[in-house]
């Protein structure tokens, strides 16, 4: 089967496969001229050489988020010590019968930093490891796996579970598993491979304690992997708070963006900055939420949310209603950083349509005023980055007096801090007392040509001409009766237009 020229699935002892080896760099070479990843025909994919395979597999449109387990490295070492004497003697090394704990860490046979190898792609075959290896296996933890710990393994997979959508969504149907018996195959399989190992300690010996010669022997030749498993476990109390599901669907979203480093979509600096794919990408999981059910990935913070029709009557969108606070109360969506590439500007948009709470009164904001704690306030897009809140993205003026649905807008630069960052989106900053209907939020890679970016070396004024035909950027500030800012025509030397202060 791994010879054909064309993709299948196969059959193997109850379990379906696809045709391909993803356990050699020539398998994997394979299934990347066969198209595995656009063919849609696997949903899971597991290798050994994991940067192989996300350099070969996919790319800008197909793309995947990598899933772990990770153990505590002494605890590893102990579980392949147990394997290594419980095997076939004749399939093992002939010293290994008599072998014990502390000789097994002492010698060669012992793995040395393996799960630090894995992530950073320097090869399971030997092989000087640094420090930077480890900071890079940590890097792609943080910007592309979700994280799950084998001494918290239930706790783990269901928060797998809710994150991929792998949970039936009834139990109902001739195609559904039952929630009952999903739960007694985890608990049988756990139970099965606790008690297993339970066992083989009871032949062979348990973990070292933590000052025994054996505990340090193993420590020091996986000195670089207990670093890695220490930050994976600080990963996994941050990633607690994961958007889930995650919905990737036809609205062309898609979950990382480019990045800097490799080749391969771990990093994807091969993406060219504009390219027209690239320039697709929405951060953003579910912004017009087309998702079942429309809230995926959104949740709301000091308010409730309830699903409406959309903007142009075609789809859905999300009602904010019962808000408790200017800022807090609004629409949410926490997203991975990993999206986001160093330097590059992003633009945020979103429609909201405004009205007051509990009507169908629309609420007439004022979108010159630049505070966003005042009862005139207009509605915006923010993100809170870790505990720091930033209002980005603001309701574009002047307001139009047949439309109820307003339009934000705002543009921010991906910097280190924001790549690094846990990372937040809300949508609100209207007077409590205003319900705010929310549509087609995005936040994707901003054109060269963007309103309002700026890199010092040309204009350092935002939408100083008016030549977009709106006043965004721009504000009346003063102690109040400040008027209008309108947008006529022509403007100065033959332009299309020009502000007016008026009223």
């Amino acid at each position: 089967e791994f010879g054909k020229q064309t993709l299948s699935v196969v059959d193997l002892e109850g379990q379906k496969y696809v045709n391909v080896d993803m356990l050699t760099e020539t398998g994997i070479d394979r299934a990347g001229s066969l198209d595995l990843a656009p063919s849609g025909m696997a949903d899971f994919v597991s290798t050994p050489r994991l940067h192989r395979a996300t350099g070969t597999l996919f790319d800008v449109r197909h793309r995947a988020r990598v899933f772990t387990v990770l153990r505590d490295p002494i605890d590893r070492a102990v579980s392949s010590y147990h394997r290594l004497k419980s095997a076939n003697p004749n399939s093992v090394p002939p010293e290994t019968k008599d072998m014990t704990l502390e000789q097994y860490a002492a010698g060669s046979l012992v793995e040395g930093n393996w799960v630090t190898r894995f992530l950073s792609g320097h090869g399971t075959d030997g092989g000087e490891l640094t420090s930077h290896h480890a900071a890079l296996a940590k890097e792609v933890l943080r910007r592309k796996a979700v994280v799950g710990m084998w001494d918290m393994f239930e706790m783990s997979l269901e928060r797998m579970e809710k994150y991929f959508g792998w949970l039936p969504e009834t139990i109902d149907g001739p195609h559904a598993i039952a929630e009952a018996e999903r739960v007694r195959c985890v608990d049988d399989a756990v139970g099965r491979e606790r008690r297993r190992e339970a066992n083989l300690a009871e032949t062979f010996g348990g973990v070292p304690g933590v000052g025994s010669e054996a505990y340090r022997l193993l420590a020091e030749k996986n000195n670089l992997d207990m670093e890695v498993y220490a930050y994976a476990k600080e990963l996994f109390l941050v990633q607690a708070d994961l958007p889930y599901p995650v919905i990737v669907n036809n609205e062309e979203e898609y979950l990382s963006g480019r990045g800097e480093g490799s080749g391969s979509p771990l990093f994807a600096g091969d993406v060219a900055p504009y390219d027209e794919e690239a320039m697709k990408i929405n951060c953003i999981n579910n912004g017009r939420f087309t998702a079942d059910p429309p809230s995926s990935n959104w949740y709301p913070v000091s308010s409730q949310m309830t699903v409406v029709p959309s903007h142009d009557g075609k789809g859905q969108a999300l009602k904010i209603v019962n808000r408790e606070h200017q800022i807090f109360g609004g629409l949410w969506q926490n997203f991975q950083p990993d999206c986001l590439v160093v330097g590059e500007w992003y633009e945020l948009r979103a429609v909201v349509r405004a009205t007051m709470a509990g009507t169908n009164t629309p609420y007439r904001c004022d979108p010159t005023v630049f505070f966003d704690n005042l009862p005139s306030s207009c509605p915006g897009l923010g993100l809170r980055v870790d505990e720091d809140i930033r209002e980005l993205a603001r309701t574009i003026g002047p307001l139009k007096t047949d439309e109820d649905w307003v339009e934000i807008y705002g543009l921010v630069r991906a910097t280190p801090e924001l790549s690094s960052s846990r990372l937040s989106l809300f949508v609100s900053q209207a007077p409590p007392d205003v319900d705010l209907t929310v549509d087609k939020v995005t936040m994707k890679l901003a054109p060269p040509d963007a309103t309002g970016r700026r890199d010092c070396t040309g204009d350092l004024i935002a939408n100083g001409d008016a030549e977009v035909g709106d006043h965004r950027y721009w504000f009346i500030r003063g102690s109040g009766g400040g008027g209008r800012i309108e947008i006529v025509s022509p403007g100065y030397g033959g332009q299309k237009h020009a502000f007016r202060h008026a009223g």
